[in-house]
């Protein structure tokens, strides 16, 4: 028989697992506010201080576990082959001493597999996410293969393909595992970063342009993408809408930002799926059709200025499009002169001639 367990009290006659229940409270209150928007406004100033200290979002004590991880791996290989240089050294060898057999073994092709795990462990703790991060063209790695497809008695055609493998193996999985594992959506920098280097690689290195693994990659922004607006883009229901603060307003056109961010890297039709039937249409403006008309105002244009000048006129705006009329028709009986102006210009962004015509009328 299992004795019953005492009730413990603190200094305050509080029972301590009701203290313990308390903690647990806070620590999810916590938790649930911060991507609604509800955290301070230096999270970008954090979000540097981070990486700047933990590399790829470790902890210190996790980096130096890998980093000891790193210099044991190949602690009982022989010198020679228990790095990326001396294993291309016995290659380089075997080329310029017998380059017959070293191109009838097809040499060239069996390279890539053998030299995946150095490349493997050099980037282990590598993100573009990170402040300041490694650029790849400046990793031993690069430099290794670019001198090897380059040799002094001219190249070996097969030996200058030696870098594709390594991005579509290595690189870019290893890219994609930190979009779907570490990116935060709602974090500014990480996504101008992240999108830079996507940039990057896909305008120097022509070859990733139809690779299957880029293809993967951009699925996974897209799925990271929905799968935060989903859990993390918060709005409460439409009879609370009036109580909405500005706080959680702001977060959603920061959201917004973040994701047309992607605009020209994702499918156009997967892209406003996104931002307009999963954030704009269903959230934002439900919530803003009850709150004050001069505040509605101001938010939806601050929506229609980010949103791409081609995205207006498709029939993906039409809800926003219709919101805009019925708010400017409000303001024009609430008398508010400087909001109808603004509702005015709006429309004429949207090319709505008739509509305009007809405010005028009234």
């Amino acid at each position: 028989m299992i004795p019953p367990v005492e009730d413990v009290t603190d200094s305050f006659g509080r029972k301590k697992n009701d203290n313990d229940k308390l903690r647990r409270k806070e620590r999810e209150n916590l938790r649930r506010a911060t991507p609604m928007g509800l955290s301070a406004d230096k999270e970008e100033k954090e979000e540097d201080h981070l990486f700047t200290y933990c590399s790829a979002g470790l902890p210190a004590s996790i980096i130096e576990k890998y980093q000891d991880y790193k210099s044991r791996v190949f602690v009982d290989a022989d010198p020679k082959y228990g790095t990326l240089e001396g294993v291309l050294e016995i290659f380089r060898s075997w080329r310029e001493t017998d380059p017959n057999s070293y191109k009838d073994a097809f040499a060239s092709l069996c390279i890539p597999k053998i030299i995946l795990p150095f490349v493997h462990l050099e980037v282990l703790l590598w993100t573009p996410l990170e402040l300041n991060s490694t650029p790849l063209e400046s990793m031993n790695w690069f430099e290794l293969l670019l001198k090897y497809g380059d040799p002094i008695n001219g190249p070996n055609e097969l030996d200058l393909r030696l870098i594709p493998p390594v991005f579509e193996r290595v690189i870019i999985p290893k890219l994609t595992g930190l979009i779907t594992h570490s990116w935060n959506v709602a974090a500014y920098f990480q996504t101008i970063r992240l999108k830079r280097f996507i940039l990057h690689v896909s305008t120097t290195y022509a070859f990733l342009l139809e690779n299957q693994a880029m293809k993967v990659l951009s699925s996974a922004i897209l799925e990271k993408l929905k799968k935060y607006v989903e859990h993390f883009v918060y709005f409460p229901k439409v009879e609370f809408a009036s109580a909405v603060s500005l706080t959680l307003i702001t977060r959603s056109l920061k959201i917004l930002k973040n994701c047309l961010e992607w605009s020209g890297i994702l499918p156009i039709f997967a892209l406003q799926d996104v931002v307009m039937d999963s954030i704009i249409n269903p959230r934002v403006l439900p919530s803003l059709k009850l709150c004050p008309p001069a505040l509605a105002v101001y938010h939806v244009q601050q929506i229609i200025s980010v949103l791409p000048a081609e995205w207006i006129t498709d029939i993906c705006c039409s809800p926003l499009l219709y919101f805009v009329r019925v708010l400017a028709r409000k303001c024009i009986r609430l008398h508010l002169k400087n909001e109808v102006q603004i509702c005015i210009e709006l429309l004429k962004v949207f090319k709505d001639e008739k509509e305009i015509e007809k405010l005028n009328l009234l």
